[in-house]
């Protein structure tokens, strides 16, 4: 039996006495295959053992691997061939082979480095790591790599050392360093040679390159916050940058502060004046604001480090103060037709209010809510009223730092626009087309999920807005509603004249038409002697609230000449007239 390596196709040691052992081999089962880091009969370590269960046949050979960690030096690998009670245990050494494995010597590499070479925008929280292609010694690395300064932050060249965290990761082959840089300074790092892989390979050559630290200074925080509402008046402004330090003459000059919408929202821009202080990287702008305004704080790019370093942009931002109970306040958002009036004496102490116009789409929850009430009030108020598209608002009052649900001492108004889809017509949320004048703001009820409409509601057709006096804040919509106005319901022509030359009477195809019927209606066409002649079922479809009657009786036979009742009703109203026929 000859065993075979697969290293460039040079054969093992041959068994001793081959033609016996592959005899043996082939009439066998449980042949034993076992591969050894050196002599198994001197202390050599065990690789790995197959067992093949079925005779070996000379015409499909079959094949055992084994997996080694090659060690740095060159070591005798050893396979057996056994069975016991087949090969005698006398003749022991004529079943194993072996081959002095010599492993290839590899030089390691970097594959990757971090910061870039040249790198002008490393921040000094960012920390150096160096990826090799294969495991290294975590001793070696530890002392392999160093950082220096070699420029100040006004470019002279230095060199200052510096003292940084040394870590290597086995499963990414990855040397860290980490270290709080300079902002403005640059830096060289050095990989030494010192890094070896595991045989003690080391890199072919020193790995060298430079990086700069940003000097830019920045903004990290302000105060109050971006559109912030229920300010303090007396809170000051801060703004805290990141930098060495910063001059403190820019920084001063860098802020100014706007009065830009009082608290009745109207539009305004007043320059404020305050007291300006910078400490500690903190700049702090105090005034006493008036209640209810909003302000706009503005820092510049005037504003610089001690080495004429301005920041990247300027920033600005708004607040709003606090409201004052003993005042009228207005709050419009920003679409410019949302609107609350808050009368003064409507609260007992300074307030804060937040608008929503778009909350579904933020509340899940809510979305559920007034799910469940357009569908309640589809089936208790009839198909025509529902709620209009894009018209709900969310409305919170804060005091004290938490949301009051109770009423007020005085009513509020809120204005909610909405968009008109036609002449005198506005689309639902189910796309169907509502009257204009039946439409009302609503609360949502939110504990059983329904709507409620808020009495005598206006509605603004030339600015497309309802408006309504509420006694508390809450979810609001706008729905339309049925429209049961029949009182200037009429027929016409009368008289009807079908077959008269003149079309001023009426025509044949042109049959009487009711008019002013409201959302719908049922008409009932009497003659004089109180007979029904016809039944018509109107309901409002769009444009015109008009219903044509070709003039026939409920057999479809055009009615005699004559004087004729109709009645006209609905839900909550009826009307009566009189018709004419004349053929």
């Amino acid at each position: 039996m000859i065993l075979y390596s697969d290293d460039s196709g040079l054969s093992w040691d041959s068994f001793l006495g081959e033609y016996d052992a592959f005899f043996r081999v082939y009439k066998c089962t449980d042949t034993i295959i076992s591969c050894y880091a050196g002599d198994p009969d001197t202390g050599g370590s065990l690789i790995g053992t197959d067992v093949f269960s079925t005779p070996i046949s000379s015409t499909t050979p079959k094949t055992a691997s084994f997996t080694w960690d090659a060690s740095a030096s060159a070591t005798d690998i050893y396979v057996t061939v056994d069975r016991p009670g087949i090969i005698a245990e006398s003749n022991e050494s004529n079943n194993k082979a072996y081959k002095n494995i010599v492993p290839i010597a590899t030089i390691p590499t970097i594959s990757s480095i971090s910061p870039a070479e040249n790198a002008a925008s490393v921040t000094p929280a960012d920390r150096i790591s160096v990826v090799f292609n294969e495991a290294m010694s975590s001793t070696a690395a530890a002392s392999c790599i160093s950082a220096r300064a070699v420029k100040d932050i006004a470019g002279n060249a230095i060199s200052e050392a510096t003292a940084g965290t040394v870590a290597y990761s086995t499963p990414t082959y990855t040397l860290t360093y980490t270290v709080q840089w300079k902002k403005g300074y640059t830096y060289e790092v050095t990989v030494s040679t010192g890094a070896q892989d595991l045989y003690g390979n080391a890199i072919a050559a020193a790995k060298t390159w430079t990086f700069k630290v940003m000097s830019m200074p920045a903004i990290t925080a302000s105060s109050p916050a971006e559109n912030s509402s229920g300010v303090s008046p007396t809170a000051p402004v801060t703004v805290e940058f990141w930098s060495d330090d910063m001059d403190s003459a820019t920084v001063k000059n860098s802020i100014s502060v706007a009065l830009v919408k009082d608290n009745n929202s109207s539009t305004a821009n007043t320059a404020v004046t305050g007291t300006v202080d910078y400490t500690n990287k903190t700049l702090t702008f105090t005034a006493t604001w008036q209640k209810g305004c909003t302000y706009l704080v503005t820092i510049s790019t005037m504003a610089k480090d001690l080495f004429g370093n301005a920041i990247a942009s300027p920033k600005s931002w708004k607040f709003t103060t606090i409201m004052d109970k003993s005042a009228q306040n207005t709050l419009i958002d920003e679409d410019t037709a949302t609107k609350v009036v808050i009368p003064s004496g409507a609260m007992d102490e300074d307030y804060y209010v937040l608008m929503d116009t778009a909350p579904l789409d933020t509340s899940a929850s809510l979305a559920v809510k007034v799910a469940n009430a357009n569908t309640k009030i589809g089936k208790t108020k009839g198909r025509f009223t529902s709620m209009l598209n894009h018209t709900v608002r969310q409305m919170t009052l804060y005091r004290s730092g938490a949301a009051y649900s109770g009423n007020f001492l005085r009513n509020a108004d809120v204005t909610i626009p909405y968009a008109e889809a036609s002449n005198g017509m506005a689309q639902d949320s189910n796309g169907r087309l509502v009257k204009e004048k039946t439409l009302a703001v609503y609360y949502l009820d939110e504990a059983k999920d329904l709507w409620v409409k808020i009495p005598n509601s206006t509605v603004d057709t030339d600015n497309n807005t309802v408006t309504a006096g509420i006694a508390h804040f809450s979810v609001f919509a706008i729905l339309g509603g049925n429209d049961t106005d029949i009182s200037n319901s009429y027929a016409y022509p009368v008289p009807w004249k079908p077959f008269d030359s003149s079309t001023a009477n009426g025509t044949l195809a042109g049959g009487i038409t009711f008019t002013g019927l409201g959302s719908e209606a049922k008409i009932r066409i009497y003659t004089l002697t109180g007979e029904l002649v016809r039944v018509l079922n109107y309901a409002y479809a769009g444009g015109a609230e008009e219903m044509n009657w070709d003039g026939t009786n409920s057999d479809n036979e055009l009615c005699a000449s004559g004087v004729y009742i109709y009645y006209i009703e609905n839900d909550k109203e009826h009307k009566t007239g009189k018709l004419v026929i004349i053929k």
